[in-house]
């Protein structure tokens, strides 16, 4: 009887912190008011999660992406709160560079459509990336995801303009940049996500 007791006050207990501190987290709405209020409390811990739907994809981080901005949620002995989502444009490719300043154009021109004609035929792009990439790149000239602004204008605007499996070639004559660019993933929008984590003691 007596144990049971304690235990029915040790969970009314845990409720009332748990409201507790989702009192405290409406009021929180940057990462220093969070470490603030952690600091009135040794044993709390604070954690910042930065979230990205293209490349976070674990069973517990989709459920995040169903939170918005303001959501306030527990799991297991944590608590969070999202400080932020948005939704990103991103776009990924793999490249072929081959620079103007080492051949003349003409040369690159040649050797841009031998590539093109080589992937036609079945030769893997990566393959042809390790042959020709003029930039030293170690991954095939995959870009990974980038957002607007992260490339120069014309790489952007010539991405954007192509679909998933698209190859195809860009010029910046200004710079003397040639390019030859295989579209590895549909231009998307994706989430991205701030959430506050304080967890109670160890």
């Amino acid at each position: 009887m007596y144990r049971g007791f304690l235990i029915f006050i040790f969970l009314i207990s845990a409720r009332c912190f748990s409201q507790s501190l989702d009192r405290q987290l409406q009021h929180i709405q940057t990462y220093d008011e969070a470490e603030a209020l952690v600091d009135q409390h040794p044993g709390w811990h604070l954690e910042m999660l930065q979230l990205n739907a293209c490349t976070d994809t674990s069973g517990l981080q989709k459920q995040f992406y169903l939170k918005k901005k303001g959501d306030i949620f527990e799991i297991g002995k944590d608590s969070y709160k999202v400080l932020y989502d948005t939704s990103t444009e991103l776009s990924r490719v793999n490249y072929i560079f081959l620079d103007g300043t080492k051949m003349p154009k003409k040369k690159i021109d040649s050797i841009r459509n031998l590539i093109i004609l080589q992937y036609k035929k079945g030769v893997p792009f990566d393959s042809l990336s390790a042959r020709y990439n003029m930039d030293g790149n170690s991954t095939f000239g995959d870009t990974n995801w980038f957002s607007e602004g992260l490339m120069i204008k014309e790489f952007q605007e010539a991405v954007l303009k192509h679909k998933q499996s698209d190859v195809f070639t860009i010029d910046v004559n200004e710079s003397a940049w040639y390019y030859v660019v295989k579209k590895t993933f549909a231009t998307s929008k994706f989430k991205q996500m701030a959430i506050l984590r304080i967890r109670q003691g160890d």
